[in-house]
């Protein structure tokens, strides 16, 4: 009864299962890569218990696709979307490099890192526009991280984007104290999170 969403990006099954899993980006993001080569992925299930079944179809020879004809409520080109400099900063390297993948395919200049003491160096040498950072970071917290960006003046105005497995009224509090402009609970909503990063332009 779930097939029709899990390629969408974020979605879950089950989804106290996953706490301390994935984001639900894996199949969002296979199906983006198979499309570009000009394929489709399906997905089957015989029921509850009876596993499942994903089948993808490539074409047998290389071609030229023509560009996707717009339907009715297709979101804007992405030639028509900002493109940004993003920085993604999570421990959780799958979950890191496959946020990163996606960003990319969007046409985003993005770079990653794993923990906060490299999310702090990495302004020495490249000024990201948006942070996508996690909280639950070692040593060096993403609150760490936000203070700290705050209190530079040469990145204080970088648009700072909490996603995190912390939803508690308290921990919205915590991010909003240290500078955090939004905050999504991993699985996030895509949409607003791609309006959030498209308001950095905004504040530029």
């Amino acid at each position: 009864d779930t097939l029709s969403a899990i390629f969408s990006m974020f979605s879950q099954v089950n989804r106290d299962h996953h706490r301390q899993g994935g984001l639900g980006i894996g199949l969002a993001l296979s199906k983006s890569l198979i499309e570009l080569h000009g394929g489709r992925i399906t997905a089957s299930s015989a029921g509850k218990d009876k596993g499942s079944r994903f089948a993808i179809h490539l074409p047998t020879h290389c071609k030229v696709l023509p560009p996707p004809i717009a339907t009715r409520g297709t979101p804007a080109a992405s030639s028509t979307i900002r493109k940004h400099q993003i920085l993604v900063v999570d421990d959780n390297v799958d979950a890191a490099d496959a946020l990163t993948a996606l960003l990319e395919l969007e046409g985003h200049e993005v770079r990653t890192v794993y923990s906060g003491e490299e999310a702090v160096d990495i302004f020495s040498h490249y000024s990201p526009d948006v942070i996508l950072l996690d909280l639950g970071l070692p040593a060096m917290s993403g609150i760490d991280v936000a203070r700290q960006i705050r209190e530079t003046p040469s990145t204080k105005n970088v648009t700072v984007i909490a996603i995190t497995g912390w939803g508690q009224p308290q921990d919205r509090a915590r991010t909003a104290q240290a500078g955090f402009d939004f905050h999504f609970t991993k699985p996030g909503d895509v949409v607003l999170l791609n309006e959030a990063i498209g308001s950095a332009f905004a504040a530029a």
